[in-house]
């Protein structure tokens, strides 16, 4: 975390289980998370984190997963 912000590098992303891998390492996780983008923006949503994740390298995070990449950017730029 650097200040207010949780940064996920888009040069560690392979696919979307490492995307959920690297997530669960950047923010905790509950338990029950289903490791999809509904449920991160659940829990986006309960512990108050809209706007306050950066992803570096995005370019190489699009090319990687891609409108499930953008989707996922959007979910989490969303204040």
């Amino acid at each position: 975390m650097e200040g207010n912000k949780y940064v996920i590098d888009g040069e560690k992303i392979e696919d979307k289980e490492s995307l959920w891998n690297v997530v669960g390492e950047v923010i905790e996780l509950p338990e029950y998370f289903g490791n999809n983008l509904d449920a991160l923006s659940d829990v986006l949503q309960e512990k108050g984190l809209q706007g306050k994740i950066n992803v570096l390298n995005k370019e190489r995070f699009i090319d990687i997963l891609g409108d499930y990449g953008k989707i996922f950017l959007q979910i989490i730029d969303h204040e």
